[in-house]
C-alpha cells in the first residue's frame, strides 16, 4: 500500500488553506461524511465545497491562528453530526485543518462540560482575557460593557430598524475606542458635531 492511499484513507479530513480558505491541498476524510469533497478541489474556495455556516467557522479560525500565530480548536455541527475542527498556523498566510467527525459519547462529554452556543472560537481564551478585563476594571473602578454581536445580526438590525443603525452598529463593533468616540458628522443620533 502507498503512502498516498494510506493519508487518502484516513478518518480525519487535512486541509492546507489560505487566510482567505483557498484550497492548497487536501487529503483523508474517509469518516467526515459530505464534508470530505468528490473531486479535486485544490484552487477552490471553501465556500464552494462546505455548507456556508461551516466555511464561515472555518475561515473564522484560519485569521485568528494567523494573527495569533497559534493553534485554535472548535466544535461544530452540520447536518446532525458532530465535528471539531483544529486549525493550526503553517506560515504567514497558510493553516492547517484538521476536521474530525466525533461519535456521540465524545459529543455529549464536550456538550456535558462546556454550555453550547453553536460555532465558537477559542472559549477558554476569550474567558481568561474577559476576566482580566473585569478585574482591571474593578481594580480602577471604571465602569465596563461587553457587547456580543454576530455579525449576520447585522443585516437583521438593517432590516429591522434602519441601514443607518446596523452601520452603527458596524462601525462600533470594529473600530477602537478612540476613534469610536468622535462624531460622525451631520445628522448623527447621538449628537452635533463642535464647530470651534
Amino acid at each position: 500500500m502507498s503512502s498516498d492511499s494510506l493519508i487518502q484513507g484516513l478518518p480525519d479530513l487535512i486541509v492546507r488553506l489560505t487566510r482567505e480558505g483557498v484550497i492548497l491541498a487536501i487529503q483523508g476524510g474517509r469518516a467526515v461524511g459530505t464534508l470530505r469533497p468528490p473531486e479535486p478541489c485544490l484552487g477552490q474556495n471553501i465556500d464552494t465545497i462546505w455548507p456556508r455556516a461551516v466555511a464561515m467557522l472555518v475561515r473564522q479560525l484560519a485569521r485568528k491562528a494567523i494573527t495569533d500565530r497559534t493553534s485554535i480548536d472548535a466544535r461544530f455541527q452540520d447536518r446532525g453530526r458532530n465535528y471539531e475542527a483544529q486549525v493550526s498556523v503553517q506560515g504567514p498566510d497558510r493553516v492547517l485543518c484538521v476536521l474530525r467527525a466525533l461519535s456521540s459519547a465524545a459529543a455529549t462529554d464536550a456538550d456535558a462540560t462546556v454550555e453550547r452556543l453553536g460555532p465558537q472560537i477559542d472559549r477558554r481564551g476569550f474567558m481568561h482575557r474577559f476576566k482580566e478585563s473585569v478585574a482591571a476594571a474593578a481594580l480602577r473602578e471604571n465602569p465596563m460593557a461587553l457587547a456580543v454581536i454576530q455579525v449576520d445580526g447585522i443585516a437583521d438590525i438593517a432590516q429591522a430598524i434602519a441601514p443607518a443603525v446596523s452601520e452603527q452598529v458596524m462601525t462600533a463593533a470594529i473600530l477602537p475606542g478612540p476613534a469610536r468616540r468622535q462624531p460622525a458628522g451631520p445628522g448623527h443620533r447621538f449628537g452635533q458635531p463642535r464647530v470651534h
